[in-house]
């Protein structure tokens, strides 16, 4: 198996990190930071590509070897030489010279190297995919989050807690990671290989002996603004999220259980809770997510549940004209049992619901051509979703598992026609149409399926790269080619996974979310999506175009730290001109300019934003235009 490092690596270190020290005005204080180790060609492959991490105080902290840290201690004199011991597994003595505040030469064991000061550590902030392959443990989908300063912050498809570092420069990165898979040999990877802008070429290694060979072909999202990050719930902690829906890119609705909705007029920033009526005990199944619909930003309705989720005591439709800020209540069933499930609207007059009594597991559709004032008995076929006011489709099995009979409507709901049956593995969870052709569903055992004929044929989607332990509860399509679908790996405590793809499946990309088990997803536009989690969790995907996004890892820009609290720095290196910089909120509003900044590499910014939250910041140094996500709190 391809070992990452050996003893022989350890031989050599050395450090320094302030740019403006002059020659022959070194100190011990010069080390501060990290440095790759290397001999020539650089090789990210060889076992002669390293990195370590001075103090400036004179000890070393960090390598990138493991299982056991390497650590060590050293001196640098004024003239730029330096010497040290590193401790691990022995004692290794190395010596060498600066050359410069970025460059120098050292020995150890009769080894000659060179060292290079890592400029930006987080060259590589953002995404890292790739498929791990092993003899002994099978394969899983690995998703490592990097944060600006080179941190592994999170991972999807590793158990938590994940910790570790990528550096990067020179065109190579180097790195490894800790996870707590530590029954299935998933305990220490290694990350290596070559970079240039978004293309990676690299690979992961285990560390462990009898995991066998294990590779893998490693990706980089193209957008590093298009993420996933939490929002702030001011409900209970055991509250779930349900059904969401948006009316602009600022103004929002969450359906809550127990209770009633959550409000939001910024985007997500913030969150109030609305009481629909003063003296009703209501609650609402979290998933299937179906109960809450919108028309505009006017008209609404949302169904709910007397009583308990365990315990119904019937069914009540809410409805608003003015925005929220009054809900007409109109009770539909008192009787015991009775559950409100499902509820959709199309129009201002047209919409449909199914209530379940869990007691007798009979279920009732009704239909309203009135808004809601009167609902009356409706034909059904199962869970449903229209399009319009005469086309919907519906599905039903007799145990909530495969075979699926499909089944559509041309009329509202009078009459419904078989048009196919689905028999792959998994329940269904949802079904979503976005126009009278196409259509997905999606479920557990890792079902996808998609529909371009109406629901007739569905073809099994396989290369998003979930496997069949994978549940998928949340779906949406803003068109035929552009969607997203939430997804959790059963029996795991890792965090979901939102799948997107932008050309109707031929391809995929794997976002990371802060959220457990997603229920409810929605987007405004491509740029504005939110969902909920049944963890109490809302986290909000924004991707706000803003000009021409500049290459940072070309440039080596960085912004720390962030989060912060207003006050942060940014550093840009080889730009020839004045630097202008400006900072957006997430509905595009530009709040900040200034552009008094040199060309000095170290910039320093103090805003003050009216609220907590994320923010876009962009960064013009008169060639490019860079973008960044910044978290105040």
């Amino acid at each position: 198996m391809k070992k990452f490092f050996t003893p022989s690596l350890l031989c050599v270190i050395f450090f320094l990190v302030n740019s403006n020290v002059l020659l022959a005005q070194y100190s011990t204080a010069t080390l501060n930071g990290p440095w790759f180790v290397y001999t020539e060609p650089l090789n990210p492959y060889n076992d002669n590509l390293n990195y370590f991490v001075f103090d400036g105080n004179g000890n070393i902290t960090a390598m990138n070897g493991f299982p056991s840290p390497i650590t060590g201690t050293y001196t640098v004199n004024a003239d730029g030489s330096f010497n040290g011991i590193l401790n691990g597994g022995g004692t290794i003595p190395f010596s060498g010279q600066l050359t410069s505040a970025n460059e120098g030469t050292g020995t150890a064991l009769g080894a000659n190297w060179k060292f290079h000061r890592i400029v930006t550590p987080g060259a590589l902030q953002d995404k890292i995919t790739g498929t791990l392959t092993t003899q002994n443990y099978g394969a899983r989908n690995v998703t490592i989050n990097i944060d600006n300063q080179g941190n592994i912050i999170s991972a999807t498809g590793l158990t938590p807690p994940v910790s570790g570092k990528v550096y990067a420069d020179l065109g190579v990165f180097l790195g490894h990671l800790t996870s707590g898979d530590v029954n299935s040999a998933w305990t220490e990877l290694s990350i290596m290989g070559y970079y240039s802008s978004n293309n990676l070429t690299g690979q992961m290694s285990m560390n462990f002996n009898d995991a066998g060979t294990t590779n893998a072909t490693l990706t980089r999202s193209n957008n590093p603004l298009a993420d996933w990050s939490l929002q702030t719930s001011p409900v209970q902690a055991t509250a779930q999220m349900g059904a969401i829906k948006f009316v602009s890119a600022s103004e929002g609705w969450i359906s809550i259980a127990p209770g009633g909705l959550l409000h939001t007029t910024d985007g997500g920033i913030s969150w109030t809770e609305k009481i629909l009526h003063p003296t009703d005990v209501i609650s609402s199944p979290s998933d299937p997510a179906l109960n809450l619909s919108f028309i505009n930003a006017s008209t609404g309705w949302v169904l709910k549940t007397f009583g308990t989720f365990n315990s119904p005591q019937g069914v009540v439709v809410y409805k608003t004209t003015d925005g929220g800020t009054t809900w007409e209540r109109n009770v539909l069933s008192t009787t015991a049992g009775d559950s409100g499930f499902q509820l959709q609207f199309v129009n201002a007059s047209t919409g449909w619901l199914l209530m379940y009594n869990i007691t007798t597991f009979v279920p009732t559709f009704l239909k309203t051509t009135d808004g809601g004032a009167n609902w009356v008995p409706s034909n059904g076929a199962g869970i449903f979703n229209f399009v319009d006011a005469n086309n919907g489709w519906a599905y039903s099995s007799a145990n909530q598992l495969p075979p699926y009979d499909i089944y559509k409507t041309i009329d509202g709901g009078a009459t419904w026609t078989p048009i196919a049956t689905e028999s792959t593995a998994g329940q269904i969870t949802k079904m979503h149409f976005i126009d009278l052709n196409n259509g997905w569903i999606i479920g557990k055992s890792g079902k996808i399926l998609k529909t371009t004929n109406g629901g007739v044929n569905w073809t099994p989607i396989t290369n998003t790269g979930i496997t069949s332990e994978y549940t998928s509860k949340s779906v949406y399509f803003m068109n035929a080619t552009t969607g997203w679908i939430g997804s959790k790996l059963d029996n795991s405590s890792d965090n979901a996974i939102v799948l997107h793809t932008t050309d109707g499946g031929v391809s995929w990309i794997t976002q990371s979310t802060p959220t457990l088990n997603p229920f409810g997803i929605f987007f405004w536009d491509a740029n504005n999506g939110w969902l909920t989690s049944d963890d109490n969790k809302i986290a909000r995907y924004s991707s706000i175009p803003t000009g021409v996004e500049g290459n940072k890892v070309e440039k080596f820009i960085s912004i720390y730290p962030n989060p912060n609290n207003g006050t942060f720095y940014f550093n840009l290196k080889d730009t020839k001109s004045k630097i202008k910089v400006e900072i957006y909120n997430l509905s595009g509003q530009k709040i900040y300019e200034a552009s008094n900044f040199g060309l000095q590499l170290k910039n320093e910014i103090k805003f003050t934003p009216q609220s907590k939250g994320i923010y876009i910041i962009k960064i013009n140094d008169g060639v490019s235009i860079y973008t960044e996500k910044i978290m105040i709190q």
